[in-house]
């Protein structure tokens, strides 16, 4: 048996067998979502399957003394497609909640990175939101952070501050604060509208990011927006905007979906603008099983190579090269449990 599959045996055993102490919770969950995708650069065509960020997890919380609970959480990326044996990390921690907020320490999304996946409605699929946004020249700046400690505050007045800090020491090469991550967001969320603002600082790329995102729903329709600035420095010196809307409608078990994004030109780089376009529709087979179909579209000017798809998707396509668009179709299956 591979060391893949001991893994996840491992994780599902820990869930089923494990004995937990008087008034702990814990729940085995996962998401298996695989599509097959047609991506086409012009130079080059590609047909695969993509896992999208498949995951198994394990989550609980213990009542303590004092009025405080233990909260903890074990999740691992799983690639259905065989492309890789290796288990990913994903959100993992264990921490403490108070009437005062909750305390984290682990492996966790930064506060900049939440903000931005809520207005994804294609997240990890070809149409996924970090084509454009948060990309630093190439790099994806959106990450969750190594080493980080996290504090969510309880909401006032429907407000939640989170403020994450990272001190770096992801590997040998990146000691002391080369890795350091510092971000920081608050976030009014209600069953009408959210709106909200994050702030985020990387050493290891030398970038720093703003975003504000806001969004409503009336009834069965969901529209979003966000707006970004982006800035680095050193060898990664850049300066640029991004901003964007996503909208989703529900009628019935028939859900339809469109996305659009927009990195205007980088300062002092004329026609380095890109965009992302990605519509589709979806269709409950139940309440935990999902088919859908989607198309997207990756704009590039003169001066501009963004990727279609670039992290999170379990497939790398083809880099474009600089002015050339990408095109893609995909059908897919997401089985939540």
């Amino acid at each position: 048996m591979s060391r893949r599959w001991l893994g996840i045996t491992g994780l599902a055993l820990l869930a089923g067998t494990a004995s937990f102490p008087a008034h702990a919770s814990y729940e085995f969950y996962g998401l298996l979502h695989v599509s097959g995708d047609y991506v086409d650069n012009g130079p080059l065509r590609a047909l695969a399957l993509g896992s999208n960020e498949s995951r198994l997890g394990v989550k609980g919380s213990q009542d303590l003394d004092f009025g405080l609970k233990a909260l903890w959480k074990i999740e691992t990326a799983v690639d259905l497609t065989g492309e890789s044996a290796a288990l990913e990390p994903r959100n993992r921690y264990i921490g403490l909640l108070s009437s005062f907020g909750s305390v984290i320490a682990g492996y966790h999304d930064t506060p900049f990175k939440a903000l931005g996946a809520r207005v994804d409605l294609f997240s990890n699929t070809i149409g996924d939101r970090r084509a454009i946004l948060g990309n630093a020249n190439g790099t994806s700046s959106d990450l969750m952070a190594r080493n980080a400690i996290m504090y969510v505050s309880p909401r006032v007045a429907g407000i939640e501050l989170r403020v994450l800090g990272s001190p770096g020491e992801s590997d040998s090469q990146q000691l002391g604060d080369k890795g350091a991550v510092m971000s920081v967001s608050a976030v009014h969320r209600s069953n009408l509208v959210y709106f909200g603002a994050a702030y985020e600082e990387q050493r290891l790329i030398h970038t720093e990011g703003v975003r504000a995102g806001a969004g409503v729903t009336l009834g069965d329709a969901q529209i979003n927006g966000i707006y970004e600035r982006m800035k680095g420095e050193g060898g990664t010196s850049f300066d640029r905007d991004a901003y964007g809307i996503s909208a989703a409608y529900r009628y019935s078990a028939t859900t339809f979906k469109v996305q659009a994004l927009q990195a205007a030109d980088v300062t002092d780089q004329p026609n380095s603008k890109g965009a992302l376009y990605a519509a589709g529709v979806s269709q409950a087979l139940g309440k935990s099983v999902e088919v859908y179909a989607m198309a997207a579209r990756v704009d590039n000017k003169g001066g501009s190579a963004f990727a279609m798809a670039p992290v999170a998707h379990g497939e790398v396509y083809p880099t474009s090269a600089a002015g050339q668009d990408v095109y893609g179709a995909s059908v897919g299956m997401e089985f939540k449990f």
